[in-house]
This record gives structure tokens, C-alpha cells and sequence, in this order.
């Protein structure tokens, strides 16, 4: 039903992905050395057709560089619109997915 559409795309329990929302994005970014973040929306096609891509490169990439988090935030979710990470002034999504390196909380660009 309609709540099944608050949880984004789901991850499987054993996947490298953080799931970010908006009571914990600012806090996660800011601490993390280094996160590719995507930010998406639950119901575009692009993005669940991405997902397992995705979750396969956070796999790979923290087998050489544990450092590195792969994190997403579901930015089609009405609870995350309180966050104002995607707005002009931050990073400014216009599509989905978007993709971002995000180096201790600073958007690389």
C-alpha cells in the first residue's frame, strides 16, 4: 500500500548502502570522510533500475577503501523535503538520480 512508498528502495540486509533521511543526512555527511551520495526519488524508473548497480559499486569500492561510504536519500519522500541538501543554494538537484561527492560534509564539485 502507500506506506510501502515512504521507504524509498529498500536494501537488503547485508548491503553497503546507508539509507539516509532527513534527521540524519547532515550529521552522516558531516562526519563521513568521504560518501558518494545519490539522491533519488522512490518512484523513478532511472533510479530502481540503478539500485543494484549501486549497491554492487559500494560492495567493490569498501573492499579497497573502507573509508568510503555509498549512502542515498530518498529526495521524493514529503519527510525528507524539511532537509534543504538539495535545494539551489546546497546541491542543487534538478534530476534523478543525482550524484555527489561529498568530502567531510563539503559537496565536491
Amino acid at each position: 500500500g502507500p506506506r510501502n512508498l515512504l521507504t524509498g528502495i529498500p536494501e537488503p540486509g547485508n548491503s553497503k548502502v546507508v539509507t539516509l533521511h532527513a534527521k540524519n543526512v547532515e550529521q552522516f555527511l558531516a562526519i563521513q570522510p568521504i560518501t558518494v551520495l545519490m539522491v533519488y526519488a522512490h518512484w523513478c524508473a532511472d533510479c530502481q533500475a540503478f539500485a543494484p548497480q549501486f549497491r554492487r559499486a559500494a560492495e567493490l569500492v569498501e573492499l579497497r577503501e573502507p573509508t568510503v561510504k555509498f549512502a542515498k536519500f530518498n529526495h521524493g519522500d514529503k519527510a525528507n523535503a524539511e532537509s534543504d541538501l538539495c535545494e539551489p543554494e546546497r546541491l542543487n538537484v534538478s534530476s534523478y538520480p543525482s550524484f555527489f561527492l561529498i568530502n567531510s560534509g563539503q559537496h565536491e564539485l
